[in-house]
């Protein structure tokens, strides 16, 4: 939604919580808009088969007295398959609190084999995307060496990337190596226009 309008959700795999989130007093809050669950880079484990996935706007209560408890609200639910062993994504989309679905994605590992590479996949979120989609650049910026000066290469670049496109399989590029302190720009274009950088990503081996 606009600003100041996100709304915190939790998920549940049938009636089990599966995000982990912090308590406040008395109230469950649930985890908030570009947030991630669990915030590590485990998985949250979960049965397996045929079960409801649901996302959870949590109840909340007024510090008045006495207190006014908001219910919770169930923003999404529906049926997903999920098989033993496997690990999955999901994104929670759209661009009004009352219209939103979940995006399941198979995170398949068995492509991520070199060690020596970092891997990335790249999936269109943005409901409201244009027609032509976007573009996702990915650039190592080289440091300046004695006998080199600074220079850049563009390692990755996706185009043309709709809502829910992208590449769902993991796709290797060069990391730093040890001793290296390299910068990378992850760009995102429309077009031929840039419309923000993220200079804060570090690919790491493996």
């Amino acid at each position: 939604g606009t600003a100041g309008s996100s709304i915190p959700v939790n998920y549940f795999m049938n009636d089990l919580k599966v995000t982990s989130v912090g308590v406040t007093t008395g109230v469950p809050i649930g985890f908030g808009f570009g947030a991630t669950a669990p915030n590590t880079i485990t998985y949250a484990v979960v049965p397996s088969g045929n079960q409801t996935l649901k996302s959870v706007t949590p109840s909340t209560s007024s510090t008045s007295n006495p207190p006014v408890v908001t219910p919770e609200i169930i923003r999404t639910s529906e049926e997903v398959t999920t098989e033993a062993g496997k690990y999955y994504s999901c994104f929670l989309v759209g661009t009004a609190k009352t219209a939103l679905k979940n995006h399941l994605v198979n995170d398949d590992f068995s492509v991520a084999t070199d060690p020596t590479k970092a891997y990335i996949r790249v999936i269109n979120t943005i409901e409201n995307t244009p027609v032509t989609g976007y573009k996702v650049v990915i650039t190592k910026k080289y440091v300046a060496t004695s006998t080199k000066p600074a220079y850049s290469t563009d390692l990755l670049i996706f185009e043309n990337i709709s809502f829910l496109g992208g590449s769902t399989v993991f796709v290797p590029f060069e990391p730093n190596v040890s001793g290296e302190s390299n910068t990378y720009d992850l760009k995102l274009y429309n077009g031929t226009t840039l419309l923000s950088t993220v200079s804060t990503f570090v690919p790491r081996p493996g």
